[in-house]
């Protein structure tokens, strides 16, 4: 094998970083998502979806993983969402998950973020507070 130089694959966090566009790194856009849900109810952070989602009230609401935002829009906010740039439908499992949209990271800076979680807030708004695990499982018992 002389003259052949090995190259090594760019490191995964690398690739997905290079992603990102204006927010570079999931860390940040977490951060940022958290400041924008802050202030609007009781705010969970959640492992779900591979990333970390956001409950407000105990409704899942967006959250942040290797694919980008995830943002719960309703089944009625759907199309008009989608339409955006940078959105398409949630994919799981080989089915569409109405009510959910992913968006593209590299189409993310400040103004959509904020837009993207108000859109998120007000859908989660019209659903009823739903109380944490915990709490459910202590009123089973009691």
């Amino acid at each position: 094998m002389t003259g052949v130089v090995a190259r090594r694959a760019p490191k995964l966090s690398a690739m997905i970083a290079h992603q990102w566009g204006p927010f570079m790194e999931q860390k940040e856009l977490i951060d940022r998502l958290r400041a924008e849900l802050a202030g609007h109810g009781e705010v969970r952070e959640v492992k779900m979806f591979g990333g970390i989602c956001f409950m407000l009230d105990g409704n899942m609401t967006a959250g942040v993983s290797k694919r980008g935002l995830l943002v719960r829009v309703g089944k009625e906010g759907h199309a008009e969402a989608t339409s955006r740039l940078g959105a398409r439908a949630m994919v799981m499992g080989g089915r569409e998950m109405a009510g959910y949209v992913n968006v593209d990271p590299s189409r993310l800076d400040e103004a959509s973020l904020s837009h993207w979680a108000a859109l998120a807030r007000a859908y989660v708004g019209t659903l009823p507070p739903k109380a944490s695990a915990a709490t459910a499982r202590r009123r089973k018992r009691g």
